[in-house]
């Protein structure tokens, strides 16, 4: 408490200020004189011991994922202290009650990967289960838990959470799940991170990683509207288009058996083939990538099938 005369320091009790004289009321509000730099101190003490106390979690999160991973089939070609610990999202997954997401990279030769995955875990036993992941999530994850954006990587590993939840599964693969479903799931996280980055991102991985690009660097991929992984993958393609007017296996009958008819059947249509460019189009959420059609051009497709690039 504090004289409101002269503002010295008076003990609980004293009835005078001991400087001025200033007689205390009793009905006079209690002023307490704070020491600021003191509860500054106190304060950042306590910032500083959270701190650590959360390092030391996740570095032993980070370190209890590395064993888990080592431990794996694929973790022969995990690069050292690569791992980063992301989020934990608690919940029942039968016997196991937490899902976790991490990333890390692995390397085999020439071949390195950036991938994000996802772990479930039973905290009591600490047995686990990886959740196996295709290309486009092991990078959404992997660019997530590495970009700082906590709050986006929480949201969407509760998506996916619900959806094995639900679908009472253990990997998410476009080619093992029901298609549709698999897509679906693509939309909900491409809401909540936003459909650009997904496809900037996953983009990026099919391109390093699908042999189809490998082999064609004219690669274009497709996608329904607000879907971030591509329904088809395009190609541009030389074709040969048989021009004359009758049967194609008569014209290969004559060049085979009979030349002098076959020439003078070239005479007058011309040659039997023409070569035109032609733009290819594959299903990519069909098993092996079937051929969906061929069409004059890029704009063309997105025209027939209504997709966007």
């Amino acid at each position: 408490m504090i004289c409101r005369k002269c503002g010295n320091e008076i003990e609980q009790g004293d009835e005078y200020c001991g400087i001025c004289g200033t007689k205390i009321r009793n009905d006079e509000p209690i002023k307490i004189k704070f020491n600021y730099w003191l509860i500054g101190i106190s304060l950042i003490t306590v910032v500083i011991i959270i701190g650590v106390v959360v390092f030391a979690i996740n570095k032993r999160k980070v370190i209890d994922i590395t064993n888990m991973l080592e431990n794996s089939e694929n973790g022969i070609y995990l690069k050292k202290n690569t791992v980063k610990a992301g989020i934990s999202v608690e919940d029942k997954f039968n016997e196991y009650d937490e899902l976790i997401s991490y990333s890390a990279i692995y390397e085999n030769n020439e071949v390195v990967l950036e991938a994000g995955g996802l772990l479930l875990l039973d905290k009591d036993t600490n047995t686990y289960k990886i959740i196996n992941l295709d290309t486009g999530f092991t990078a959404i994850l992997y660019n997530l838990n590495n970009s700082g954006s906590k709050n986006n990587l929480k949201k969407v590993v509760k998506i996916i959470a619900k959806y094995i939840k639900e679908n009472n599964i253990d990997e998410i693969n476009i080619n093992t799940n029901d298609t549709e479903k698999y897509m679906e799931l693509g939309r909900n996280i491409g809401e909540e991170v936003g459909v650009k980055l997904c496809r900037d991102i996953t983009e990026k991985a099919f391109s390093e990683l699908s042999n189809i690009s490998t082999n064609a660097p004219n690669t274009k991929y497709l996608y329904k509207s607000g879907e971030i992984f591509p329904r088809y993958i395009g190609i541009e393609t030389i074709e040969n288009v048989y021009n004359w007017p009758m049967d194609e296996y008569i014209a290969k009958y004559y060049y085979i058996n009979n030349r002098k008819t076959y020439e003078n059947l070239v005479l007058l249509y011309g040659e039997p083939y023409s070569q035109t460019k032609q733009f290819s189009v594959y299903d990519f959420t069909k098993e092996n990538t079937p051929l969906v059609g061929s069409y004059n051009d890029v704009n063309t497709a997105k025209e027939k099938l209504k997709v966007q690039e």
